[in-house]
């Protein structure tokens, strides 16, 4: 089963505070769905009155997935929004044209109440949030939530009661001992997912193996144990690069995405976003001013691939494996927010940007999902409106897979790079290609520096072109990585770049004097290939993610410098 959670609320009755959160990602034909529900019920409701949800599809033709007897309609791709709203014990399911030319009261369902007395506003169509790709089909009524574990890591019962070790996988099986809360214990294999719903994982407590469980229908006994806590650190710079050592991790079942959050607006510690791989939930949050308490989760999304997060922080930009591209509302001092959720590809999304200026977003994956049904949508990228998330239009003209977006500081042009060996730049203003650069291999990973003159290209043999975007001409490649370099990041004044590679490596290169003889440093510590890797906005610190399923935290202690 796959989830399709769109901004649903779980329950009728919900604080203001949290429902204009959401009303701030619905499109404006969220209005006529809306005035037509007040005209046929004869009230006035506004967003905040009632309950509702919304998702963007590309209908196969106008009747936007709700034919009606007798009708005829266009066979044409039609953009359109499914708004849902919960109003007087009933669900109304409403579809709108994205031109605002069609609009339909789908059905209208009673709405069922729970045993707690609760009122769902959940459709039959909304699948189980707890499917596990990683659990084998459920026995009936038997729904495996998601899991945040994978084998070699460390893990730990929560705080609080023990949890029992058994001699195997199921609730049957003899007792052997038992776990107290909050102990760490090793994760040696796993998940097995039993009859009654339980996810199950072989461990060893101070010499002790055994089999533990780690939850049941959403309620979780044991945990991915949280980083150490961070010490005073200070801003990197190509003086005291030699220092930079790895200052904490965090060990769970982690995906490929990482993203800094920093208000630029305040002196708040920045947060990181790290995403999930199958199996579980999508993603955590952790505080760098907290890294010892247990990160925030983005529950109940499917796989997520790629992060990005806006200049306010408190959006992320997120990439699925179904094509998806998600918007969450990531507010410190609030609930985590899925705000949208954006069919826009067939295939998982590979590279996400934000425009500084935040009023665009793009995303790139397989084919895109475009009004026009034509060959070249294969590898197109969708680009967005932010306010009104609203489908702005495809760039197409790659001819491989999209593997990195970025926009210029004026939000006017997109830079985009691929595995077909050529980096395009486009006019988001004409959506339209305004130059190339054609590289000769595939491109696997692109940064901008903050002047916005040096693109740095990284190539599937492991090389890293600089390029000068005012003349169009390279001015060094460094050399350093044996594998692919999978991600690139400038520091904020640009004089050092990282790099990430398939060689389990990340390098940290000054750029101040581009020159293709200079050394890199090497950070050294993960075990596996390296999928992300970005300054913090403040230069304090690196993140990088891996497929050792660690993301870590390298920066200067500065209380070890004199």
């Amino acid at each position: 089963m796959q989830v399709k959670r769109l901004l649903l609320i779980a329950v009728f009755v919900i604080s203001g505070m949290m429902m204009s959160v959401m009303a701030q990602g619905a499109p404006d034909p969220i209005n006529d769905a809306l005035a037509d529900l007040n005209a046929q019920l004869g009230t006035s409701y506004t967003l905040n009155d009632i309950a509702w949800y919304w998702e963007q599809e590309n209908y196969p033709d106008s009747s936007l997935g709700c034919p009606q007897e007798g009708q005829t309609y266009a066979q044409q791709v039609t953009v359109g929004y499914r708004f849902v709203f919960t109003a007087n014990n009933n669900i109304y399911d409403y579809r709108v044209a994205a031109d605002r030319s069609i609009l339909f009261l789908c059905s209208v369902t009673p709405v069922e109440e729970n045993e707690d007395g609760t009122t769902s506003t959940t459709p039959d169509f909304i699948e189980s949030d707890y499917s596990n790709p990683l659990c084998p089909t459920p026995p009936e009524g038997i729904s495996y939530m998601h899991t945040r574990l994978t084998t070699e890591i460390q893990a730990r019962v929560q705080p609080g009661l023990p949890n029992r070790v058994r001699a195997e996988p199921s609730v049957d099986a003899a007792q052997t001992g038992e776990i107290p809360g909050g102990s760490i214990f090793n994760v040696l294999q796993g998940p097995v997912c039993d009859d009654q719903g339980y996810l199950w994982w072989q461990v060893d407590y101070d010499g002790f193996v055994g089999w533990t469980a780690e939850g049941r229908d959403g309620d979780y006994f044991i945990e991915p144990v949280p980083s150490a806590t961070l010490p005073n650190t200070q801003t990197i710079t190509a003086e005291n690069v030699s220092f930079v050592v790895e200052l904490a991790r965090f060990e769970a079942n982690l995906g490929d995405g990482l993203a800094w959050a920093q208000n630029t607006e305040t002196d708040a510690p920045p947060r990181l976003l790290v995403t999930g791989d199958l199996g579980t939930d999508g993603g955590w949050v952790i505080d760098t001013a907290a890294t010892s308490e247990s990160p925030r989760f983005l529950t109940g999304s499917d796989t997520l691939t790629v992060a990005t997060v806006g200049i306010n922080s408190n959006t992320a930009l997120l990439g699925a494996s179904d094509g998806s591209l998600r918007l969450w509302d990531i507010s410190t001092n609030a609930g985590l927010v899925e705000r949208a959720f954006l069919q826009g590809h067939d295939s998982p999304v590979q590279a996400v940007a934000f425009s500084p200026d935040q009023t665009i977003f793009a995303g790139s994956g397989g084919r895109a999902f475009l009004t026009e049904n034509r060959e070249d949508n294969l590898y197109a990228i969708t680009v967005w409106d932010v306010a009104n998330v609203f489908l702005l239009g495809g760039l197409r003209g790659h001819t491989d897979s999209v593997t990195g977006l970025v926009f210029t500081d004026d939000s006017t042009l997109l830079i985009s790079s691929s595995l077909d060996g050529f980096i395009r730049i486009w006019s988001i203003a004409g959506l339209q290609e305004t130059s190339f650069i054609e590289i000769g291999e595939g491109i696997t990973s692109i940064a901008l520096s903050p002047n916005q003159t040096t693109l740095a290209i990284g190539t599937q043999t492991g090389s890293i072109a600089l390029w000068d975007l005012p003349t169009n001409t390279a001015i060094a490649t460094l050399s350093g990585h044996v594998g692919a370099v999978t991600s690139l990041n400038f520091n904020a004044n640009g004089n050092l770049l990282v790099s990430g590679g398939d060689d389990f490596s990340v390098l940290l290169w000054d750029v101040s004097v581009p020159d293709s003889a200079v050394t890199p440093t090497i950070l050294s510590g993960h075990t596996d290939a390296i999928n992300t890797v970005a300054f913090s906005p403040d230069g304090q610190l690196i993140g990088s993610i891996s497929d050792d399923n660690s993301a870590r935290f390298w920066g200067i202690n500065a209380d070890n410098v004199g």
